[in-house]
Parts: C-alpha cells; structure tokens; sequence
C-alpha cells in the first residue's frame, strides 16, 4: 500500500491482503508487518518500507531478525519469544536505511493471512515520544531541583481560628528545622512560633484577609526555628474558594527572608553613618525618623523632627509649591527632586532629593535621601567659569579645535575653526561633520575618526577644498576622550592649516628636481655623503660609474677598498672642514686606465657644524694622455 496507488508500493507489486486489512494498512502511520511463524516477511505496508529504506520487493521474504541491528539481535530474539506468547507490547530497535539503530515500539496480533496463520506486527518509531519524555524529565527534574534549591516551602492550611497547616512540602525541614508532620499534626505549631510582637498583627492580617475579597496577601513576620532562632519569613497565602465563593481552603509559599531583613537593618544602620540627610516620612509628609545627617542639616533633634511636616522644613516661600508637589513623590510619579531646605536659624540650603516607596513599621512610608548640593553647586560655578576662561583662551588660538562625540556630531568648536568654514560656532554645534565639511572631505576624515573613536590616537594630513578657493592643507590630531567609566565618549581635535607649509614644501621638492635635472646633464659625478660615509645623493653620471642603488650604501663598499684607502684620508679631512683636491688613478669597467680628480667640499649648518660633504669627480684622463704626449716631445 502507498500513497501511489491501492495496494501498490514503488518498485514492488499488488498487494494480495485481505480486503478488511487494506484501510489499515493504506492508512496507517506505523510500519506494519505480516510474518509467518518461522518469522518471514509475507507482506509490508509503505511505513516499513521507509522506516528501513528499502522497498516491498527486498522486503518480502526476508528473516525478521535481519531488520534488527546486530548489537540488539540476541535481546530481540529472547523478546520476539515473549511476544509470540503475551502478544503484548515490547520495545526494540529497528536497522534504519543508513545502519542507524532506531528505538521502536511493537505490537504483534495472530492472524489468518492467504489461509496460513501469521503475525501482524506493528512497529512505532518512537524517537521524538522518547525525546518528549526526555525532555519533559528533564524539565520537571530542572523544576524539582529549582524547588529544593529555594529557601521556601509551599503550604495548605485550612480556613479557621488557628490557621493550622494540612500539608507542608519537605523543604521546611531545611528552612525550619521541623519536619513536615510537625506543622500538620498538631493544629497550633505554626501560632505558637510567632514571634511575640508579632502574633497580634499577623492574626489580625490573616482575619481581614478571610474576611476581605483579596485573592492573596503578603505578609512578613518572625518565627522561631528548631534552633531556637528567629527568622524573618515572607508569608504569601492564595485563598480558595468553592463554588459558592465561600472559604475553602488556603495555599501559600513561606520564603526565607532573614538575608534580606538583615540587610535592611544594615542599610538602616547605614542611613544613621550616611553623609546625607535621610528621612522617612508617611505618605501625608510627616516625620517618621531621621538620621545624624538629617539633624545636622536642619540644627535639630531627632526628637524634634519626628512629628514635623515637610512643609516646615522649606523656606516659607516655597511651601506652596512643596504641598502642589509633595502628593507626587508619594505617589511615585517623581523620583528625584531638587529644592531648598530651611534650617533652624534660618538658613536656605540647595538640596537634591531622592526618594522611594517603603515599608515602616508595618505601613507605606517614603524614604527620602537629601543631600546639600552647595558645594557643588559652588563648584559647577567655577566649573563655568572655568569653560569660560578656556572658550577665551581657545578662541584665541588660531589653529582648529573641536569636540566631535561617537555619532560625529560637534559638541564644541573654537572661533577660529567657526571662522574657517565661514560660520557662527553656536550654529556648528550639533551638526554632523558631514553637514560642515561636505561629503568629499568627510569620505576622507570620517574613517580617521572612527579609528580614533576605537582608541586610537590618529595624526593625519588632508586636502580640504573651501567654496570658491584653492585647495587647502590640513594636519589633524585626533585624540580619544574617555570617560570616568573608561569608554570613549568623543574624540579631541586639533587641526593647522598647513597649506602654506605643503605649497613651501612642494615649491622645494620641484626645485630639488630642478637641481638633479641639472646635476644629471652634468659630464662629471656629483654626490653628497653624510658623516658616516654613507652616500645620500648621487647624480646619473654617478650611476653610470658605479650602479643605480648605492643610496645608504658605505663609501668602501660602492668604490672598492683600494680607491677608499687612497681617498679615506682626504674625506676624513672634508668631515673635519677643509675643502680638499685629489687625483686617484683607478680603471675604468674595461679595465683601461681613469684618472679622476676629485674635489670633497664640506657641508656646514647655520652653527657651523659638519652636517655631510659635497663630492665632485671629474674624469681626467683624456688630459692627462694629453699631458703625457706632450711631456714626450720634450725629450
């Protein structure tokens, strides 16, 4: 059976089943076997036949044992007897097309096949139920030990006077130190561990919480453990109710707070040594504690600010405004807030505020933090001045700075670098480079300063073509500016119109080539060597005699060491000042006589000191032939 055709499977030929098992055999998701009781193949659907990857045809006749991956094959043989005689369910491992071994379910029935009895064997691939059930183990194991890792118990009590717990989960034994059976044996175990001061305030809790239509509460109270030690727990009972809204039953969690109570009292103790001003006040603004600082501040005991108002800590001036305001610190839609003080002698001090919602004494109070901001506030001042006096100074110098920030927008310019680009510096700031320079200048600085925005401090030079002029040249420093947290916020830069330097520069450079333009026409050699004898320059004439690359090359070893030790003598000499003449007679690349004068000329900077020496040869051996014949006819 498959899905093309009645009965026909691709590659094999018509089913010959009875007609009451074609629908489930056309229709079923599992592979279906028809086997004889010697355990061959008489018949297989389309299922088996993907499961193993091979047709009806290679199918039909094969030993069932042969399907099952060699490694399975004895526990299979032993399981396939079970099977004959329980005709129950077992599981195994079929040989996928590719060797793998494949977890399956089987079912096996007797039937009656073409007149022979035969088994009907269906077989389930179960790898994704198995990694299902993997999965959902695994989940739920995750959960179990999530559950003992917290330091809660989950509880049911019954609705009554007493409260008394009908089941605790085991993790009370770790958090408590009792044993589950404890809480649900004996009705009033969890009352009599109240603490003392709070047993009246949790039962009254509890009665307004049955009493009330609240789905769920939470509470927080102390409870004395096996150890003898009190612990703060976080109660949070859910109520149940049956179908007639009445009370059923409570299901709460008890959580272990004590860590946290502990560090409330720790940051209580805190808020006594903090250098600010800490109140807590309820929600109308009237004073429910205060710290040292808070004293200092307004030159009062803490006797005599508990009980105050907040409108009589204000400058009178400003009560109207604190009593419109107050109601929204309380309410939370402010959490920051700055204002004036009023001290005891009179006094109006700048403070900032910070306030939060909290829990004292068992109700909603407000925890404010007041921290006297005359210092700072004096010291922005002089921060202001200060940025003044640097605008001054930097205004006054004519090289280009700006501050750019990490999305290439200004945040500061200087005058001079307003006045290059022809603008106003406050119309610059907040502006994208792009914007100011133009698109082509930013293709060429807008790489360098991402480079510098990466941290790296980036010198440069660019061509930057103004509006109706020529081109000008600019060298910029960009110089990364970190933060106090050590990212870099911006990027410093410093930038000199170098354009008179680039035209000097290239003024200099042409009439360098002027010069080596002459220098080649010239019939002699012409070079400059440095005091480490060390050639600097040569002319083509040079080249010609002695190769191309002898640029930084050692005297000794371009003209060989038998010419340089006729000619050390006399350069040492040049290096020491004089102006020096020699002959040297040497051979030219045919090995025919040269004669060359030779003329070392020292070269001196503006104090006078040697920088290199001039050297000029001339070839003279033509004259001296000449003087040689003439010398001749004298005899």
């Amino acid at each position: 059976m498959s899905d093309h055709g009645e009965g026909v499977e691709p590659g094999g030929a018509a089913l010959s089943l009875p007609d009451h098992f074609k629908a489930m055999f056309d229709h079923s998701p599992d592979a279906i076997f028809v086997e004889s009781l010697d355990g061959k193949i008489m018949e297989v659907n389309s299922a088996a036949c993907r499961l193993h990857g091979r047709t009806r045809d290679e199918l039909i006749g094969v030993s069932w044992i042969e399907l099952v991956p060699p490694e399975h094959r004895d526990a299979a043989e032993r399981d396939q007897e079970n099977l004959v005689n329980s005709m129950g369910v077992i599981g195994g491992y079929s040989l996928g097309s590719d060797g793998q071994s494949i977890p399956v379910e089987i079912r096996a029935t007797r039937i009656e096949f073409e007149g022979e009895p035969a088994m009907l064997v269906h077989v389930r691939d179960t790898v994704e139920r198995d990694r299902a059930v993997e999965a959902l183990h695994e989940s739920e194991q995750r959960q179990s030990l999530l559950l003992r890792s917290l330091p809660m118990a989950l509880y049911t009590a019954r609705v009554g006077d007493d409260f008394a717990a009908q089941w605790v989960s085991d993790q009370i034994m770790r958090i408590t130190g009792f044993s589950p059976q404890q809480f649900a044996n004996e009705p009033d175990f969890w009352a009599a561990g109240l603490h003392a001061d709070d047993q009246e305030r949790v039962s009254a809790a509890f009665d307004e919480f049955i009493a009330s239509n609240a789905e769920s509460m939470s509470i927080e109270y102390r409870w004395q453990c096996a150890d003898g030690q009190y612990r703060w727990f976080l109660d949070q009972p859910v109520l149940i109710r049956d179908q007639r809204s009445e009370p059923k039953e409570i299901l709460g969690t008890w959580l272990d707070i004590t860590d946290r109570k502990q560090s409330e009292l720790a940051c209580i103790r805190c808020r006594r040594r903090s250098p600010d001003a800490i109140f807590v006040e309820d929600l109308e603004g009237n004073v429910l504690d205060a710290n040292p600082a808070a004293c200092k501040l307004h030159g009062l005991t803490r006797q005599q600010l508990v009980g105050t108002n907040v409108l009589d800590l204000v400058p009178p001036e400003m009560r109207e405004q604190v009593r419109r305001d107050f109601p929204k610190l309380a309410e939370g839609d402010c959490c920051e807030y700055e204002g004036t003080s009023w001290t005891h002698d009179g006094r109006a001090v700048p403070v900032e505020l910070r306030v939060s919602r909290i829990e004292f004494d068992g109700r909603p109070a407000l925890l404010l933090h007041v921290r006297d901001v005359t210092e700072r506030n004096e010291a922005e001042q002089r921060l202001r001045e200060t940025e003044e006096q640097t605008k001054l100074i930097t205004d006054s110098i004519p090289a280009l700075i700006a501050y750019i920030d990490t999305d290439h927008h200004y945040r500061y310019v200087n005058a001079a670098y307003a006045r290059y680009f022809g603008r106003v510096a406050d119309d610059l700031i907040d502006c994208h480079v792009r914007d100011v320079v133009g698109d082509a200048v930013y293709e060429k600085i807008g790489p360098q300063l991402n480079l510098a925005l990466a941290g790296d401090r980036i010198s440069f030079d660019v061509e930057a073509p103004l509006p109706g002029e020529e081109s000008h040249f600019l060298h910029a420093d960009y110089v990364p500016h970190k933060n106090e947290q050590g990212a870099i916020s911006g990027v410093y830069a410093l930038i000199d119109d170098i354009t008179e330097r680039v035209q000097a520069e290239r003024r200099l450079r042409e009439s360098e080539e002027h010069t080596r333009r002459m220098a080649d026409m010239l019939p002699m050699t012409i070079s400059y060597i440095d005091t480490d004898m060390r050639y600097v320059f040569n002319n083509a004439m040079h080249e010609q005699w002695f190769g191309p690359q002898v640029i930084g090359q050692q005297v000794c070893d371009v003209v060989g060491e038998e010419i340089f030790r006729i000619v050390k003598p006399h350069l040492e000499k040049a290096l020491r000042g004089e102006q020096v003449n020699v002959d040297v007679k040497g051979k030219d690349d045919d090995g025919n006589p040269r004669h060359v004068s030779i003329i070392y000329a020292p070269h001196f900077d503006e104090s006078g000191n040697v920088q290199g020496v001039y050297g000029v040869a001339t070839n003279i051996t033509e004259q001296k032939k000449a003087e040689d014949a003439l010398r001749l006819t004298q005899f």
